[in-house]
């Protein structure tokens, strides 16, 4: 019998609830934004590899940079909508495959990627065409969201890759799995400015969840590791992660403290 197989396409399916699932707090895109702009020149020209709902992008507009986003997914782009109407307070879209950018050489200030290097098969390719699209001394700001690891967050978080590997075995891999970027930019020649434990905090927050939270997320699709899930995995899936957290949380509906941040890695193209 056939193992049932990930879904990493981002249909309307998956950006209808995208920004449920990696939205920030107002306040705190605000502070991403003006953190981003800050590490470059004023009236930065950024370009975003895999812009998606612009969750990055917008912000780091609203800060004063000239943003230009490229994504594969129509439907995530058509999710894309700015708090202005103004055309200035808006990124420029293009619709096109990361892995073979469609700009020239030298005209960007910076290049930014979050969440994405990991879903594209050709993404050392990727890395290469942003180096090039880079102005001599540019930077590649490559972003994530932290979840401390000790939390009830980051502890559900972490367990359901390995509850998905229980039923799925081997299959269990992003397209680009195994990817090593900070290798691949060495190869590439790129300096390395703030990486691994020198990672630049942008913005830290707290929120408060309840187990019980986390979980209907991830049954319902809600959560960014269960997005991917197949109808027939639901299931298995949340009955395992529930046999997981009762003997950890008795009380499955108790809110606690989470602590988040959003750090960026920075790297520089030779000037």
């Amino acid at each position: 019998m056939a193992k049932p197989k990930l879904d990493f396409a981002f249909d309307g399916r998956i950006s209808d609830q995208y920004d449920r699932q990696r939205q920030h707090p107002p306040g705190v895109s605000v502070r991403i934004g003006e953190f981003i702009a800050g590490l470059l020149p004023a009236r930065a020209e950024v370009l975003e590899l895999g812009i998606g709902t612009g969750r990055i992008a917008v912000p780091v507009v609203a800060a004063g940079c000239r943003v230009t986003g490229i994504d594969i997914s129509a439907e995530m782009l058509g999710q894309l909508q700015s708090p202005s109407g103004e055309a200035a307070s808006h990124p420029r879209l293009v619709l096109g495959d990361i892995s073979r950018l469609p700009f020239r050489n030298d005209c960007f200030d910076a290049v930014t990627a979050v969440h994405v290097l990991h879903l594209v098969p050709g993404w050392e390719q990727a890395l290469a065409g942003a180096l090039r699209s880079l102005r001599p001394g540019g930077k590649l700001l490559l972003g994530r969201d932290w979840i401390d690891p000790e939390s009830i967050a980051g502890q559900l978080q972490s367990q359901v890759p390995r509850v998905v590997l229980h039923n799925m075995g081997p299959n269990l891999k992003a397209p680009a799995g195994g990817y090593n970027v900070a290798a691949a930019l060495n190869e590439l020649g790129a300096g390395a400015l703030h990486v691994g434990a020198n990672e630049l905090i942008a913005a830290e927050w707290e929120t408060e969840l309840s187990p019980e939270e986390i979980l209907t997320a991830i049954r319902q699709r809600n959560h960014p590791e269960s997005w991917i899930l197949p109808d027939e995995m639901l299931d298995p899936v949340d009955e395992r992660m529930r046999d997981f957290a009762a003997p950890l949380w008795p009380d499955l509906e108790a809110r606690q403290a989470v602590r988040r941040r959003f750090l960026i890695a920075v790297y520089q193209r030779p000037g």
